[in-house]
């Protein structure tokens, strides 16, 4: 008896671990997630005083993420636009457990037409865990639906800027680009993260 009680407590202390884990590391259905292709640049000031322009993109939010986790290998690493969170996400393999969330929209302004098929929207931009905005994204988006009213196709084209203040010995900065999204290529999966 004394054995199997031992199994029971292990196995549940097993299963507790898991559940943990996996509250830990969400995963978002791959019907809800678009890849994003974002090129941008951000401006901000060196020791010297003079502007300084670096190129922001994709592989810049991987990188910071990769590096954030302690990760060597980005082979599997994506970046993708989450439609019901409204937000993008750095995702890992195939099964796409989020790694972070970098940016995410809410709030503003939302115009669509009478079917709701096409959206002009004005959206306030979030960097990471901050709870205010620090800029906005200008988008288009158009939406398909199928014939039980579930998406079938959606895309965002978009202007997007927002602002970072100074951080320990990280100067303040501006940033200016856009942002897509494009459909998955099945065969090859998700392109654009250049």
């Amino acid at each position: 008896m004394k054995i199997h009680l031992s199994k029971s407590k292990c196995l549940a202390a097993v299963l507790a671990a898991l559940g943990s884990q996996l509250i830990s590391t969400p995963v978002s259905s791959a019907a809800e997630l678009f890849p994003v292709a974002l090129k941008a640049f951000s401006i901000s000031t060196n020791q010297d005083g003079n502007l300084t322009y670096h190129e922001f993109n994709n592989w810049t939010l991987i990188r910071e993420t990769a590096q954030a986790q302690g990760l060597t290998n980005l082979t599997g690493l994506s970046l993708v636009y989450n439609l019901p969170a409204d937000d993008i996400e750095v995702v890992s393999g195939t099964n796409n457990t989020v790694l972070d969330t970098p940016l995410t929209f809410a709030g503003g302004v939302s115009l669509s037409n009478t079917n709701d098929t096409k959206v002009q929207r004005l959206a306030d931009v979030y960097w990471e865990t901050n709870q205010t905005a620090g800029g906005t994204l200008v988008a288009s988006e158009c939406i398909r639906y199928g014939a039980t009213n579930q998406i079938t196709g959606f895309s965002l084209t978009g202007q997007i800027q927002f602002a970072l203040p100074a951080s320990g010995t990280n100067a303040p900065a501006i940033y200016i680009g856009n942002l897509r999204t494009f459909r998955p290529e099945p065969r090859f999966g998700f392109k654009g993260d250049d």
